[in-house]
């Protein structure tokens, strides 16, 4: 460990003392029972583990990824075990790269069905939790220059009411607030480490401050969704909490990279809705012109009619024939038109009646 004692000083000591102050979780980010831990079940119960990834956290809030074999030694039948050898491996680096390899590879392969931009929006947000936050929240950018939050996930499912009330209150706070900072700015906010202090900025009342020790996060940064042009379109927000992990530099980076990638989700989405709008007003136009186109037909085909019955010579001509079947094309076009409209607006009745 980075600021572990000497060798020499951890004999002699006891693993709970050594590990006193310092916080064990699961790669999910679960608290890890001191009874759970492979040295006391290799102590306690002559388990074996081999290979067990934990999370550590000392006290001074350093985090690091640890590999954790134990063994029992001389535990033969009958008789206590005397000896357990513990053996460590710092893996944060490696385990960080693998989160985040097997985070993209995830995120690529989820090719939602759904073209709702709220709906893409929190299936990405649900691919970065427990590996890369404990909760996150995508907040888009309107028209107007205000923000709407269209994700919020939370590791824990009985506090996303109070994070979706902390993230509409954010994006509510004035200019000077972190979330609009990063909107206007374009530039990424990384808190290392959350303490009183960051809590009074970042909750401006007692309705924010509240919410934010139910979340309680120790460690947040806040990313913009920036477009190829270096449009930002959105802001997405991360932070640690339950797990007592820390954000550095190196993880804005790639989320900075991510933000790009939610850019492209947002403009696509945006992109089908115009042309979804563009279609719904081609639909309505080409129904008010079938409905249009059909309304002079009927006087022409009465003037028709009376001048067959006005001149019964005319009525075997060449010209009034050919009138007479361009109206019946005519009118069967229009007809087929006119379905099509109302297909396509969701009008269409289908008349049933009994055959034999």
């Amino acid at each position: 460990l980075a600021k572990a004692p000497s060798p020499a000083a951890l004999i002699g000591r006891s693993s709970r003392e050594i590990l006193r102050g310092h916080r064990i979780f699961d790669e999910r980010g679960g608290a890890i029972d001191a009874q759970a831990l492979p040295s006391e079940l290799a102590f306690a119960e002559r388990k074996e583990t081999r290979g067990m990834t934990i999370s550590d956290v000392d006290p001074e809030g350093a985090h690091r990824w640890l590999s954790v074999s134990s063994f029992p030694l001389a535990a033969k039948e009958g008789r206590p075990v005397r000896f357990v050898a513990i053996y460590l491996r710092d893996i944060s680096e490696r385990k960080k790269r693998a989160d985040k390899l097997r985070f993209l590879i995830e995120s690529s392969k989820v090719l939602s069905i759904t073209t709702d931009l709220t709906e893409r929006l929190k299936e990405k947000a649900r691919l970065l939790i427990p590996a890369l936050a404990d909760w996150a929240t995508v907040n888009v950018v309107n028209a107007d220059g205000t923000l709407t939050r269209l994700a919020a996930e939370h590791r824990d499912k009985r506090k996303i009411a109070a994070l979706q009330r902390f993230a509409a209150m954010a994006a509510e706070y004035s200019a000077e607030s972190v979330i609009h900072r990063v909107l206007k700015t374009g530039e990424a906010v990384l808190v290392e480490k959350i303490d009183e202090g960051s809590a009074s900025s970042a909750a401006q009342d007692a309705e924010g401050r509240a919410l934010f020790e139910i979340l309680a996060p120790c460690s947040a940064m806040i990313v913009p969704i920036t477009s190829g042009d270096g449009k930002v379109l959105g802001v997405l927000s991360l932070a640690y909490a339950e797990s007592c992990r820390v954000y550095t530099p190196e993880d804005v980076e790639f989320m900075r990279e991510y933000g790009h990638h939610l850019s492209v989700v947002i403009d696509n989405a945006r992109l089908y809705g115009e042309i979804a709008r563009r279609d719904r007003a081609k639909d309505a136009f080409l129904a008010t012109l079938s409905h249009e186109l059909r309304n002079p037909l009927a006087p022409i085909k009465s003037s028709l009619e009376l001048l067959t019955l006005r001149h019964p010579e005319l009525g075997g001509s060449g010209e009034l024939s050919v009138i007479g079947h361009q109206f019946d094309h005519m009118e069967k076009l229009l007809g087929d038109l006119l379905d099509v409209s109302r297909f396509t607006l969701g009008k269409l009745e289908l008349k049933r009646t009994p055959v034999d």
